[in-house]
């Protein structure tokens, strides 16, 4: 599966490219007006990708883009060049669709068998009251049993 991804903004200190480092005023605005134009070509960008059939979904600090018909890296950078994309904004991210699903299919690893009542389960009837002798109880649990009103 291809997918077509764009930062919409990352940690000030990041944005910045300093931490711990003292600001003033006029940096948080420039930030401000940095990120605002980013996410302004970016609306643009998937408004003319969402035309030609991709999907955006928001993610913790992008935006990513699919295509159903879309399986190939150059087919999605060719749409970048033909729409007039900044293909800098987007990266193109390839991943394998077999290995997205491994993690669900865990059940198909247990045998029938595992899921089966067995003999050797305990049952009620397996617990004799005699098998339980007085020193079994601890002292917190007499306490208890006399406190309460019967």
């Amino acid at each position: 599966m291809i997918t077509l991804s764009a930062l919409l903004f990352a940690k000030p200190a990041k944005e910045l490219d300093r931490e711990n480092d003292p600001i003033t005023h006029q940096d948080i605005a420039n930030l401000g007006i940095t990120i605002g134009a980013r996410l302004s070509r970016i609306a643009a960008a998937v408004k003319h990708l969402e035309a030609e059939g991709w999907e955006p979904v928001l993610r913790l600090y992008d935006v990513a883009l699919t295509h159903p018909g879309v399986t190939m890296r150059r087919e999605a950078t060719a749409t970048l060049t033909r729409l007039g994309l900044d293909s800098g904004e987007f990266q193109v991210e390839e991943s394998n669709d077999d290995t997205e699903d491994e993690g669900d299919d865990v059940d198909d690893e247990l045998d029938d068998g595992d899921l089966d009542d067995d003999d050797e389960d305990l049952d009620d009837e397996d617990l004799d009251d005699e098998d339980l002798d007085d020193d079994d109880l601890d002292d917190d649990d007499a306490e208890d049993d006399e406190e309460k009103p019967g």
